[in-house]
């Protein structure tokens, strides 16, 4: 529903007079008494003003979550999209206070972002907005990857909430329509309106959402979708390269390994030049570790991966817990290689290629198995390898491709040979031949044809 006059008008007159209610805030008036004589059916917007200007007071008010979480309960979403810029900003003061205190705080702040993401976008939540990438930065933080996964999941990055990204940074997209991009001319980018109903989604905004929504997506390990929006985080257009962007791409490449994307440590072609001259960079910079790592894993060099997972550079970057990983997929990696090239391999031999104890490497194929990562069966001591699913229906397709190519075989075949031995068929064929043969009506000119009667010869002169 589109907000009545009186609300907006109460908006924008609380919106040019917040500093004065800052000032009320910090002066220690009693928040909570005013909250008490309030309703929230009535006075929504009020309550949003008052609650945003105390979270200007006092950043880090612990009780800030607890209230914002109550408000966004009763509220109507068309009175939290009424104050959208006083709500975006509460959800953010919020999230910043709550993620430097423990963790029940962060989930707290998260459950009370993800209410206030779901009210401002008008399509029930799939709509991006500031608050979904305070919400998955307080879920994760809160180590809560399912809720983070689930918002992730249903957040449609082709839909704005604002239908248009501010310009105020370095790294903006610019929107331009297909009659633009075809004409060839420069669009005409305008300035956000400055409402207190419009939110904007900074450039900046989707590319932290796009580096949590990875690490939620990490936290579930489901590396393929993680690998998905950090590759989307690190590709984002900028004239300079980013803290987050540069976090995110080495957390790329580990995700890349862990899913077996190749190559891990290559970035796309449509990459930003800031970025991948950041990346080319990386002998001298923080990023070596990381090329170094999946070169041996594309290697299959085990003794290389454990020497270079003792890099302390994995602990300063947070990404100890994604390296560790590392080496159990680089096995399993090379047990699918395995797969390609025997179809019966002693477990003893495997074990062998895989650094592993002979018990150790058993219990990795029967883990495989399980999972269904693998088709085979060990018989004594022998790994025999089973044609995948793929493979059987790629055999299928082919022997029944085959049996239709046999029957057409066959059925040419008969049809050659009753044209072959039909009367009919062969005599219509020679009397078209006969009328259609152009020597035939040329004339006879052996010298036999060309003696007269008498036998008297004669000498014919041609043109």
């Amino acid at each position: 529903n589109s907000p009545s006059g009186s609300e907006q008008q109460l908006a924008d007159q609380l919106a040019s007079r917040e500093e004065e209610l800052v000032s009320l805030m910090s002066g220690g008036a009693a928040l909570d008494s005013m909250l008490e004589r309030l309703d929230t059916c009535r006075h929504g917007v009020g309550i949003a003003y008052l609650l945003r200007a105390q979270s200007r007071a006092s950043p880090c008010d612990c009780g800030l979550s607890r209230r914002l979480a109550s408000w966004l309960t009763g509220a109507e979403a068309r009175q939290v999209q009424v104050a959208g810029r006083a709500v975006t900003g509460m959800v953010r003061s919020a999230a910043e206070a709550a993620c430097v205190q423990p963790m029940p705080a962060a989930l707290l702040a998260g459950q009370a972002a993800v209410l206030a993401a779901e009210k401002l976008s008008s399509g029930g939540g799939d709509e991006l907005t500031p608050a979904h990438t305070d919400a998955l930065m307080c879920l994760v933080y809160a180590k809560a990857y399912h809720a983070a996964v689930r918002l992730a999941d249903k957040t449609l990055l082709t839909r704005v909430a604002s239908r248009q990204l501010s310009e105020q940074t370095a790294g903006s997209i610019a929107t331009i329509s297909v009659a633009e991009a075809h004409s060839g001319t420069r669009p005409h980018r305008r300035a956000p309106r400055e409402s207190s109903t419009v939110v904007t989604v900074q450039p900046a905004d989707l590319v932290r959402y796009l580096y949590y929504a990875g690490l939620a997506y990490c936290g579930e390990h489901r590396f393929v979708e993680a690998a998905h929006h950090l590759r989307m985080c690190t590709t984002v257009p900028a004239t300079c390269a980013s803290a987050v962007s540069i976090a995110a791409y080495k957390r790329l490449v580990l995700c890349n390994l862990l899913a077996r994307i190749a190559p891990a440590a290559a970035l796309p072609k449509y990459a930003s030049a800031a970025m991948a001259r950041h990346i080319a960079k990386r002998g001298t910079a923080p990023l070596c570790a990381y090329a170094e790592l999946a070169t041996a894993v594309e290697s299959d060099d085990l003794d290389a991966v454990a020497k270079i997972l003792a890099d302390q550079a994995f602990d300063r970057d947070g990404t100890r817990g994604l390296a560790d990983q590392v080496p159990d997929a680089a096995r399993r990696r090379l047990v699918h290689k395995l797969a390609l090239a025997y179809v019966n391999i002693p477990v003893a031999a495997v074990a062998d290629r895989l650094a592993l104890p002979p018990r150790d490497a058993r219990n990795l194929l029967v883990d495989m198995i399980a999972r269904n990562q693998l088709r085979a069966k060990i018989d004594a001591d022998d790994l025999r390898f089973l044609p995948t699913h793929e493979e059987h229906g790629k055999a299928h397709h082919l022997h029944s491709h085959l049996r239709h190519l046999d029957r057409l075989a066959n059925k040419l075949h008969t049809m050659a040979e009753h044209v072959a031995t039909n009367p009919n068929l062969l005599f219509k064929a020679h009397r078209n031949h006969a009328s259609d043969d152009p020597h035939n009506n040329i004339p006879d000119l052996t010298p036999s044809a060309l003696l007269l009667p008498d036998a008297t010869s004669v000498t014919l002169t041609f043109p």
